[in-house]
């Protein structure tokens, strides 16, 4: 009956490539090490934000990078706690 509904969403799903998930851990790594410089930059964390949303959904769909899924979310943790303190 909802076959037709089905198929949308079906073709819809997007499959992430590996390199998506590569070049979102370099930008990671660049972005942590200018976070590491200057932690009171708002832009880069701001910017750090972002790409770990990105890297959650990436990565949790990529077998080679899913276990960095929960360091992921240590660090968003720690860094909104970084945020938080300097308001």
């Amino acid at each position: 009956m909802f076959s037709w509904l089905m198929k949308g969403f079906k073709t819809r799903k997007v499959q992430q490539s590996p390199l998506d998930a590569e070049s979102i851990a370099m930008e990671l790594t660049q972005l942590e090490s200018a976070f590491e410089k200057m932690p009171m930059d708002k832009s880069i964390q701001k910017e750090m934000i972002i790409k770990y949303s990105q890297a959650i959904k990436v990565f949790s769909s990529d077998k080679k990078y899913s276990h960095y899924v929960d360091d992921i979310f240590i660090k968003v943790d720690k860094l909104r706690n970084t945020i938080r303190q300097n308001i």
